[in-house]
């Protein structure tokens, strides 16, 4: 299947990933303590890095973090419509022209559904949901808005669903897609994030650290416009974060660059491919560093310098661990770690079979099918199938 074709698949995927979670994420997550218990992987066996890596139960927590988010009832519902006007009553009918107007007018358990159109806008969301009560900014079902501006959060208890972000247009010519500002608990699910001026999505400002971000199931293609700076994902000053299940295709610079100061992120089961740079980077700048970061599960290949790599300019970060990742044919290598501050083990060095040049689904006959550490997989995979409950689930954003 063409990739491109999925973008246009997003909002159906996302309402569909939401129900068949509801259904099965309780024994998914018992099913991974479970696995804690040793029959995984004994705390003996990745010895005292491990240790000072993001745990079992942190990782546990965000999916059910997660499930308070996305997958919350909404109390409320609002609409927005190209063809509607501000002046409305934000109803399914009348509903209201703009996502600023929309955002002016939101509360805790407020759902703000987008219906098809494409929206050029800035919009700032800045009120917070709760735990119990989050706000959320979701696709209509079964329909396909673009948002061609730039969203910013800067809410608490936020979720982005089943949306489509396209940049280098007229009205976005220069800037992010989307950025998390010195918010904390958002989750930004199922999006198509794709030709970014910049990066794609940037977390986190210098001295206004975000905190508990989930990036799950996005397609992340074609972002970046500066070889160097310009990335899929920028997780840059952040504690605490997830960022599993993402295809990130062809980005300009690196796939996942987590630095200069990100702090406890699980970066899981993801399937990054063709980036320009490395594909995934822990790292810091001046005083700064990267700690406890855990990269595991992930397929990792074909980019363009080295698979999985750090650096540090001045503080070197400590326990951040690469462990039981399918990294294959990184122009420059596989890891590179240069100063310390990371480790891999458990590795597997050879080719991930995918199905075709653009279909990064793995062949039956993958080195990657069954081979993920179930107690760091996700319920689901890109798509929203189910992952396997019987041995280990596979490597990277699908599963077979």
């Amino acid at each position: 299947m063409d990739l491109r074709s999925w973008t246009f698949r997003v909002s159906t995927r996302a309402q569909s990933f939401r129900t068949r979670r509801r259904a099965f994420l309780p024994a998914l997550i018992a099913l991974s303590l479970a696995a804690a218990a040793g029959t995984i992987e004994s705390s003996s066996s990745l010895g005292a890095q491990r240790s000072k890596s993001p745990g079992l139960a942190a990782f546990s927590s965000k999916l059910r973090a997660q499930a308070r988010l996305c997958s919350r009832t909404p109390s409320k519902r609002r609409y927005v419509s190209t063809r509607g006007s501000d002046s409305n009553s934000g109803r399914l009918r009348h509903p209201w022209k703009t996502l600023s107007r929309a955002f002016d007018a939101a509360v805790a358990g407020e759902a703000v559904y987008l219906r098809s159109g494409t929206y050029p806008g800035w919009a700032i969301e800045g009120r917070s949901g709760t735990a119990d009560a989050p706000i959320s900014l979701r696709a209509f079902p079964r329909e396909r808005p673009v948002i061609t501006g730039r969203l910013k959060v800067g809410g608490d208890y936020f979720c982005v669903s089943g949306l489509r972000f396209r940049g280098r247009t007229p009205a976005n010519k220069s800037s992010v897609l989307i950025y998390v500002s010195g918010a904390h608990h958002v989750e930004i699910l199922n999006n198509a994030i794709q030709d970014s001026f910049l990066s794609g999505i940037y977390v986190g400002d210098e001295g206004d650290l975000s905190s508990d971000v989930s990036i799950i199931g996005n397609y992340i293609r074609g972002n970046g416009t500066h070889d160097r700076f310009d990335h899929g994902v920028y997780f840059g000053h952040v504690n605490r974060g997830l960022i599993a299940n993402n295809l990130v295709v062809r980005n300009l610079a690196v796939g996942l660059k987590i630095a200069p100061e990100a702090n406890d992120v699980i970066v899981t089961q993801n399937t990054i491919v063709a980036n320009g740079l490395a594909g995934v980077i822990v790292g810091g700048e001046l005083s700064w560093s990267s700690n406890r970061d855990l990269v595991v599960n992930n397929v990792v290949a074909d980019n363009a310098g080295w698979g999985i790599r750090s650096y540090w300019e001045q503080t070197v970060g400590s326990g951040n661990l690469a462990l039981r990742n399918l990294v294959f044919a990184n122009k420059t290598g596989a890891f590179w770690f240069p100063r310390g501050g990371m480790l891999q083990r458990r590795s597997i060095l050879a080719d991930p079979r995918f199905v075709s040049a653009a279909d990064y689904r793995l062949r039956h006959s993958s080195p990657g099918i069954n081979r993920a550490i179930l107690a760091y997989s996700m319920p689901f995979d890109f798509d929203g199938r189910v992952r396997s409950s019987r041995g280990r689930p596979d490597l990277g954003a699908f599963e077979r």
